[in-house]
């Protein structure tokens, strides 16, 4: 007997002692029973997985904390978090109990979806991840990439919303509504120069309006934005109406604005861009800009695919070679191309004389055609190197050519 008092009091010991740990980690217990309830019974790994406390709980939002969950297991800065946690199965229209999505958005532009158990508004243990990246245009737009599918969620009432469409464990189709409440994300691109035109001319009047200019921002990652606005001092210092584009400099050099669909190609001279900027009054009336921006020039940045080399230049009237004069062809991944005809040693261009540009595609019969100054050229493939015959000019006009050769 004293054996069964001995057992039952350490019994009762364990119970109370492991529903109270169960409260901790954000349990209830039914009142005076010391009985866990059944409604929100988890598992012991998920309450230790759990991070969110009933008291610390929310809507996905924005963070500073570092994240020890992304892909690979590295601790990356968390910056945003979207919380869906009423997943719904489309093809029966019901909710899936304690089912939620999550998507963590890190400050180095990856995030991480996950989907798992859900309590408390987040997911406290995950099931499956997917990944992707994210991003915001020079025009405030958030883009989300999720296992290669774009999401670009929308911003009112203080938070971020989208949709996202997931399956379930058996492959069905099931959706929920993300959200994440935030200031607005501002773009953080990096400024690579900027255009003014702080004389605005009113076409049909030719007269000038007073402190008003135009200012165009280009960022280094090809966006660019053109501000209307309050002028003073040489720059727009209080902006009334902003429209967006992109820019990009070809393989010639060649530096092209596309604002609000309109191109606009600047012309660089005595240290400066200029073109002429054609918007509206607030009336509707057309008004012009001289735009200029002092820089340097904009140098083309492509990445090489192919360079192809013929240090050896036959004159075709007289078959004679001449010496150290050569021709380099260097093909981007952009489908651009550069033929540089000069000095020549080591077998590789070393001093350009002169320059011609073009564009080049691949075959699917594993040819290379290039385009060079309007002429088409085929290299064709064969003992580990590509070669085709460059027809050029000398200094004299005669004509030249130049075995190309590219090992690859």
């Amino acid at each position: 007997m004293k054996r069964k008092a001995l057992f039952a009091a350490v019994a009762a010991a364990f119970l109370s002692t492991a529903c109270m740990a169960f409260v901790a980690c954000g349990g209830t217990s039914d009142d005076d029973t010391g009985t866990v309830s059944s409604s929100e019974t988890v598992s012991s790994s998920e309450s230790e997985d759990s991070s969110v406390s009933s008291e610390d709980s929310s809507v996905g939002s924005e963070t500073t904390e570092s994240s020890d969950d992304t892909a690979g297991g590295d601790e990356t800065e968390t910056t945003y978090v979207f919380v869906g946690c009423e997943v719904i199965v489309t093809s029966t229209g019901e909710a899936t109990a304690n089912l939620g999505y999550q998507a963590t958005l890190s400050a180095d532009g990856t995030l991480q979806m996950d989907r798992g158990y859900a309590y408390n508004g987040s997911v406290t243990y995950v099931y499956s991840s997917v990944y992707g990246t994210w991003s915001v245009s020079v025009d405030g737009t958030l883009t989300l990439v999720i296992d290669g599918v774009e999401y670009v969620p929308e911003y009112a009432d203080g938070a971020y919303t989208f949709t996202y469409v997931g399956s379930t464990d058996a492959g069905l189709e099931e959706t929920a509504v993300m959200t994440c409440e935030s200031d607005e994300i501002a773009y953080a691109g990096e400024t690579l120069c900027s255009f003014v035109g702080c004389e605005v001319i009113v076409t049909s009047t030719g007269e000038t309006t007073a402190n008003l200019g135009y200012q165009t921002t280009l960022y280094t990652d090809g966006q660019l934005k053109m501000d209307r606005g309050y002028a003073y001092n040489g720059s727009v210092n209080y902006v009334y109406s902003c429209v967006y584009g992109t820019w990009s400099v070809s393989v010639d050099g060649t530096l092209t604005l596309v604002i609000n669909g309109v191109e606009y190609v600047p012309e660089y001279a005595d240290g400066a861009y200029t073109f002429t900027y054609v918007g509206s009054t607030d009336a509707g009336l057309e008004e012009t800009a001289v735009m200029t921006c002092e820089t340097d020039e904009i140098a083309y940045e492509g990445e090489v695919a192919y360079t192809f080399v013929g240090c050896e230049v036959i004159v075709t009237s007289t078959g004679v070679a001449t010496a150290n004069l050569g021709y380099q062809a260097t093909l981007y991944t952009d489908g651009q191309l550069r033929m540089d005809r000069g000095y020549a040693y080591n077998n590789s261009v070393n001093y350009v004389y002169s320059s011609e540009y073009g564009t080049w595609s691949a075959g699917e019969d594993g040819t290379l055609t290039l385009v060079i100054g309007g002429v088409e050229y085929v290299a064709e493939y064969a003992d580990g190197a590509y070669t085709f015959t460059y027809v050029g000019a000398t200094d004299a006009g005669l004509e030249e050519t130049a075995v190309m050769t590219c090992e690859a």
